[in-house]
Order: C-alpha cells, then structure tokens, then sequence
C-alpha cells in the first residue's frame, strides 16, 4: 500500500445495551459472523501497509497504520496510569467516546496499533470457528483498552463469560493467541485474577453477551422444584457452614460443563437436572478436613394466595356442574319411563377391599443411625451478652469461631447449663441436645454442636438476624412507624405462613410435638427466612412485652 492513498473501510455497528454489547442490523453484521472479518468506517490518509506472513510465505495478516502520521496520541501523564478519552479507530465500533485506562510507558497508540495487528490476523485466520467469531474483535478490544468506571477504575469482563469463552466456546483459539507472536501482544485476561461474580468489585463488570451463562439473581430468595433455575447469592448450607467457591473443587471443569451456573468463581448454591438432589446445595468443609456435599438453607416457593384460591374453587364448580347434569340426566329418565324410580334391593352388600400389607425388604432392615450432635470446644465459643435465662441456665448472644471455611466468626446463641443441678435436669439437658440434632430442615433452627466435656456445658444454636416474627409482624404492620420497613405484603405474609408450615410438617414426619408454636417461638433471618425455634429457646431469647 502507498503512503497517502485513502482508504475505503466499512464499519460493524455494535449497540451498546446496558452492561453488554449488541450488534445492530448493520449490513455487515453478517460478513463479520460468517468470515470473522472486521471492518471499519470511514476513509484514513497516510497510512502504512504492514503484512505478516508466515514462514512458508502464506500471508497471515495485512495491517494499517490507524493514526494518521504526525499527529499526536492521546497519553496518561508520564509514570502514571489513567483514564485517557479513546480517539482511535479501530475499535471505534465498541468504545466510541468512551474513557479506557492507559498504563506507560504505552500509549493509545501503541496499544492502537498492537490491537489493529491482532484484528488483521484473526480476519484472516482458518482458525477462526464461526461460535468464537463474534465475540473474538470485542474481546480483544475490551481486554487492550478497558473502559473506566465512576471511580476511575477498570470495568473487565465478567468472570464467568472470560472462563466460558477461554474454556468452551473459544478454547482452541485461546490457545493459538498465548502462543502467537502477534496475538501475543494483546494482554488477554487471567479469568482466576477477575473477581466472582456477585461480589461488590463484580459489579460493573462487562457482559459481551455470551450464550448459556447464567450470571446470579440476588432477587432470587426462593426455588422452584428441584432449585435447577435458582441463581440466588445463598452461600450457605443449612448446617450453618459457609459454602466453598465451586472452583476450589478437583471436578470444577466437569461441573461446569454440566452446569454453566457454577461458572465465575462464586460460592452460591446450585443445583441442575439429572443430580439427584431435591434442592440447591454446595460443598462445605468437613470436619475430617476433607469436603463435602451439602443442602443450603434456601427456602422452596410457594405459589400466591390467588392461585391457591383458584385451584379450589375451580373443582368445586366442577362438581357442582356434574351434580346439576346428573339431577337434569336423572329427571330425564324418571320422564321417560313414566313410573317411579326402582329402589335398591335391601340385600344390596357394599364390599370393601383391604388392601394387603405390603412387604419390603428395605423396611425389614436396621435403621440407618441418627445423627449426633457435633462436639465442640469452648475455647471456640465467645460469650458477648447475655440474654436471659431459661429452665436450664443462662442464655447469650455470641460468637463461634473455627466453624466456616473463611474463617470468619459465626453469630451464635449459647444456652448454658448452670453448676449444681439435679441429676434429672442434667439429664433432660443431654436429651434435649440428641432430640435437636436429628432436626435438619430450611425452616428448623439448627442446633450447631454442644459442649459436654467441659463447664459450661453449652447448647449452640444459629442465631438469626431479624428477631423474631411477633416483633416483625408489629414493627411491619400497617399501623407501624415503617422504622422496620415497608408493611408486610399478602404474598410476604404467605410466603412466611407456608415456611412455619414446611417447618411444622417436617417435624410431624419425625413424630415430634413442638407444644407451643406462636409468633414469639418462630425467628428471622434474611430474605424473610422464618425457622421455627427449639422448644422456648426464642422466650429465653427474644424477651418482650408480649409475654407480660
């Protein structure tokens, strides 16, 4: 190419939406799909020809030189990295007027120039596979010129569609850019240095738009069937234990094949089709040190009251049109035969069929064990604030360290069993703590372990962080201050009735009485999660003038 000719280049629109990127219907919105061409607007003087080829002498890549010679680059001051309006050319499609961090000694140009190279080769790559294609130019764009936030900091792709393109959709030409001359002048992203997604520094991360990712709904605060479209941020298992990131684990790859959801380093529970599990779960660390598979603590939906109305007052309208045609069948016949009804004979006999016991041999078998209580250390407990005092001994409020994988302290409530008690309190104190640790359900405060083998023998339960529901349902009212926050809506409100109910009903199926359920004995956590306490833990803790 001569110096000085103008160059006809065309453009591939793309429109930005939101926090992704969309082509428009730009006529060559095809050409760039179908041969993995990129094309731009416009007509450029003095420009340098550049080729690439390879050693057999095929060309590989043709280039141009994108700033007009002589004219000067936009540039951070000297030493310094910063956010510097881009004013190229070749990525114009994507970052028009926008701001992208430049870091020295490079300059927009010379990183202009490193990205105009790479795009001239992949136009022209055999290597190129038509599902890469789209998102190969806006990849490379946004990874060489990241655009800026507010703050002046970097917005990178998002974690999970950077680990879908490197480990999917774009693995083989992933592996032909590291290890290209060219391609390699362009930093492409680490995935495992850019943030989970979900996480606060994740959130102005940028989505090209890459099919099948799942990226997490913090509206979710419940799930349907087996949870596999729950994409909530509950990182917790109802053990109380917090969930490892799912890349921490040996199967990472497979899982995410399997599921794109567990993509982006998070640790939130998930679940897919064909698992086996009948809701959303994550692995925990077990005590052994090892790992394990646990259930989260995410309570299942429930359908609003309108549909539960609906799904009772359309059978009983049913049966009152069947009743209505079989009186109106019946006075047809008795016309018809103009002659009394025939009565049933008085030796009529009704049969009832019993039904023979089944025999399984599954149910022939010893019981599988019931779970103990898991023994902990007092040393791991700290005591902050006492809160009252029950039939056992003292209650307080604290903290238990050494339980989670973070390390980070988990708010508990401690019961006590207090000096000098008769042998049968003593008793009905160790009886308390095997009945409680065979409970393990969304809607049951869990019991977390005990301490036995040293004084004060402890009950340590999860402690919830909204109180508990008698306290709610005043401060939440229509009538109250809205201190607490909006009143409570009717789907709010059956969305925590059906709770208390999952919550009584699993405790039927394992023959238990709770004796007192009411509002003061049920507590609140997150999200509205309601759990129905141990038998008067909530009036040692939860003291009120409800109870006076």
């Amino acid at each position: 190419m001569q110096q000085g000719t103008r160059v006809p280049v065309h453009v591939c629109v793309i429109r930005r939406h939101q926090d992704g990127f969309t082509p428009t219907n730009s006529p060559n919105i095809g050409r760039f799909q179908e041969k993995s061409h990129l094309v731009m607007t416009g007509s450029i003087q003095d420009l340098d020809g550049i080729e690439s080829r390879s050693s057999d002498g095929r060309l590989v890549g043709r280039a141009t030189r994108l700033w007009p010679r002589g004219s000067p680059s936009p540039s951070p001051p000297e030493g310094r990295t910063a956010c510097a309006p881009y004013r190229g050319q070749v990525c114009a499609f994507l970052l028009l007027n926008q701001t992208v961090l430049v870091r020295p000694p490079d300059t927009l140009a010379i990183v202009e120039e490193r990205v105009r190279d790479a795009l001239s080769v992949v136009q022209d790559s055999p290597d190129l596979s038509q599902e890469c294609s789209e998102f190969a130019a806006p990849g490379i764009c946004l990874s060489a010129f990241p655009p800026c936030g507010a703050g002046g900091e970097p917005r990178r792709i998002c974690r999970d569609e950077c680990e879908l393109l490197r480990d999917a959709r774009c693995k083989r030409e992933h592996a032909i850019a590291l290890a290209h001359p060219i391609l390699s002048q362009v930093e492409l992203p680490v995935c495992e240095r850019l943030p989970p997604v979900g996480s606060p520094e994740a959130a102005g991360c940028l989505r090209l738009g890459v099919p099948d990712v799942a990226p997490p709904r913090p509206e979710d605060a419940c799930f349907h069937g087996d949870g596999a479209g729950y994409r909530g941020v509950e990182a917790r298992a109802a053990s109380g234990r917090r969930c490892r990131a799912w890349s921490r684990h040996g199967q990472y790859a497979r899982l995410a094949r399997r599921q794109p959801a567990v993509l982006g380093g998070h640790a939130f529970c998930r679940n897919w089709p064909g698992e086996g599990r009948p809701q959303p779960w994550c692995y925990t660390a077990s005590e052994g040190g090892g790992v394990q598979a646990e259930l989260c603590a995410v309570p299942r939906c429930h359908r609003p009251l309108l549909w539960y109305i609906w799904y009772i007052v359309l059978p009983c309208g049913s049966l009152a049109v069947l009743a209505l045609l079989s009186a109106a069948l019946g006075c047809l016949c008795r016309c018809a035969r103009r002659g009394p009804a025939t009565k049933p004979s008085a030796d009529t006999k009704l049969t009832v069929v019993a039904e023979k016991p089944r025999t399984d041999p599954e149910l022939a078998a010893d019981p599988p064990p019931k779970p103990q209580a898991i023994e902990l250390e007092l040393k791991s407990i700290s005591f902050r604030e006492e809160l009252g005092e029950g039939q056992f001994g003292k209650v307080f409020r604290g903290e238990l360290s050494d339980y989670g994988t973070d390390g980070a302290p988990l708010p508990v409530a401690v019961k006590t069993l207090k000096e000098d008690v008769s042998a049968r309190t003593e008793r009905d104190f160790e009886r308390e703590g095997r009945l409680l640790a065979e409970l393990c359900h969304p809607n049951i405060v869990r019991l977390l372990g005990v301490v036995q083998r040293a004084t004060p023998r402890c009950l340590v339960f999860e402690r919830m962080s909204g109180g508990d529901l008698h306290a709610l349902l005043v401060a939440r009212s229509p009538r109250g201050d809205g201190a607490a926050g909006p009143p409570l809506t009717e789907q709010h409100l059956l969305h925590i009735a059906t709770q208390v109910a999952d919550g009584m009903a699993y405790l039927g199926t394992h023959h238990y009485v709770h004796r007192d359920l009411a509002a003061r004995n049920c507590l609140v956590g997150d999200n509205l999660t309601v759990k129905i306490s141990d038998f008067g833990l909530s009036r040692d803790i939860y003291s009120s003038d409800y109870y006076r």
